[in-house]
Parts: structure tokens; C-alpha cells; sequence
């Protein structure tokens, strides 16, 4: 007997609500939240396998990253993340747990596979980053946040942060600002 095709759908929300298809669930160590990420993690995998069976592994970048940092522990129970080392914060916070998320650029040929690149990238860049490499440019007849970043994501000797600094808002309001490897906390919720 086959197994339920719904067993091969990806489910997986690491998002709020979290959930996990049958298949994954009950099969980590680390809890529920731990089966949506081994499911996620399932899911990555069968798409890098898919562009790499279809001869398209050159010829294909592939970004994995998240919008930001983790829930804090057991809220609700059982998400199972935790910033509190290295980093201090959590989602909705200007600290780092809150902001600083993966960054992975796979595109054998081009990005060297295994390079680390410590400067500061932000998501504000796509837009134009990934433009320039599909050979156009972002629109010119608005204000786009963000500027070329290919050199970092190409893993350039040298590469840094296109930008001399970053402004963290939550909504209206400033709250820190980075700038190298110091960040200014301007206000407080304490």
C-alpha cells in the first residue's frame, strides 16, 4: 500500500500557527516545534534535490532565511526556541535575538560553498541584489531602501555591509541603531 500522499505534503509553519503533517510529527527530540523544523528542514531538502536532479544546480541560487528571531520559550509551550544564548531577545524586540536570522546563499558555481560572512545583511537588499544578478535594476521611479549587496552574498575577500548603519523601528518609533559592531538602544519598553 503507498503512503498517504498528505504524508508528502509540506505542512510545515515554523510561523505562528505552527503545524506539522502526520508524517513529521512525534519524530524529533526537540518537541513539536522541533518536528515543524525537521519538516521544514525535509522540505528544503526535496527542493535542492529536485534542481539538482533536473541538471539545474549551476544555474540556480537557492536563499534560505526568516523574517526574524524565535518566539520566546513556551509561549505558548512547547515552540521550543530559544535567543537567550548568544544572543539577547526575542521576535518583536530591537535586540539581537530578535532581528539576527540565518542567511544561506547556495549556488554552486558561484558562492563558495561554506564561506561565512560576519557583516550585517538585511532583507531590504533583495530587491535590488537579486535584480542586478537576473541583469536589470530595481524600479527608478520610487525610494528603494536597499542597494546592491552582491558582493557580500558571493562571498567576496573583503566584502562588508553596504550600509553605514541600520535603524531599528517598532512601528513608529526608533529604537536603536547599528552601526559596525555597536548598536545604540535609543528607547526601552522598561
Amino acid at each position: 500500500m503507498s503512503p498517504d500522499p498528505e504524508d508528502y505534503l509540506p505542512h510545515s509553519m515554523v510561523h505562528g500557527p505552527i503545524a506539522a503533517s502526520p508524517r513529521f510529527r512525534g519524530r524529533s527530540k526537540g518537541g513539536f516545534y522541533g518536528d515543524v523544523v525537521e519538516e521544514l528542514d525535509w522540505g528544503v531538502g526535496e527542493i535542492v534535490k529536485t534542481v539538482d536532479r533536473l541538471g539545474l544546480t549551476e544555474k540556480t541560487m537557492i536563499l534560505f532565511t526568516s523574517d526574524n528571531g524565535g518566539v520566546v520559550r513556551n509561549d505558548p509551550p512547547d515552540y521550543g526556541t530559544s535567543n537567550v544564548r548568544p544572543l539577547r531577545g526575542h521576535k518583536n524586540t530591537t535586540w539581537e535575538g530578535g532581528h539576527r536570522v540565518p542567511f544561506i546563499v547556495r549556488w554552486p558555481g558561484t558562492v563558495a560553498e561554506g564561506e561565512v560572512c560576519e557583516q550585517m545583511a538585511l532583507s531590504v537588499d533583495f530587491l535590488p541584489t537579486i535584480a542586478r544578478f537576473a541583469g536589470t535594476t530595481e524600479p527608478q521611479d520610487r525610494i528603494i531602501d536597499g542597494v546592491d549587496a552582491r558582493a557580500q552574498w558571493l562571498g567576496e575577500k573583503g566584502a562588508r555591509s553596504p550600509h553605514d548603519a541600520y535603524f531599528y523601528y517598532f512601528n513608529n518609533d526608533l529604537h536603536a541603531v547599528r552601526s559596525g559592531e555597536w548598536k545604540l538602544h535609543v528607547k526601552r519598553p522598561d
